[in-house]
């Protein structure tokens, strides 16, 4: 089982302009043994929020509980995709992506205000997948618990976090 967790703060790449010329600085990924946030189950599981979807498809959106400077852009929303990407929106403004509605890859970097966690088949197969989200006041939680790729017998959990 493989346990991912990726965090982003706001304050990088606030001063790109329509996308290009942004770069990763401040980004950090955690793989393999890092111990995820885990809002699932356990002390960290109350109050989460679930945005469980349908293969192939995007969650509904919800508060991120902050603004969050990304691109030159501020976003207040956002909603995630059952294949492990979440795509940041502005509210009432809404917003769509083509970006991860399969696991076809489109063009990258920076496409549509997507977050790439995990991007691949993922697939929610049992009553104990899940995709869920918890605001922390100062950190907001993404995770994808137990979700399968497809084809595959082993399950997967991943979490993205946003920090103020």
């Amino acid at each position: 089982m493989l346990f991912a967790s990726w965090g982003v703060s706001a304050d990088n790449n606030t001063d790109c302009a329509n996308n290009s010329n942004c770069y990763n600085s401040g980004i950090y990924v955690y793989e393999g043994s890092q111990d995820l946030i885990n809002i699932y189950s356990g002390t960290n599981s109350g109050g989460t929020t679930n945005l469980n979807s349908g293969d192939d498809q995007w969650s509904s959106q919800v508060s991120l509980g902050m603004e969050w400077d990304r691109w030159g852009q501020t976003f207040s929303h956002a909603r995630m995709s059952t294949n492990g990407c979440v795509n940041l929106t502005s509210g009432s403004a809404g917003g769509t992506s083509a970006n991860c509605s399969d696991y076809t890859p489109q063009s990258l970097p920076y496409k549509d205000f997507t977050l790439y966690a995990f991007w691949t088949d993922l697939i929610r197969n049992s009553s104990s997948s899940r995709m869920l989200f918890k605001d922390f006041g100062d950190y907001v939680v993404f995770g994808w618990y137990y979700m399968k790729e497809y084809n595959r017998n082993s399950s997967n959990s991943i979490e993205a976090i946003l920090y103020d």
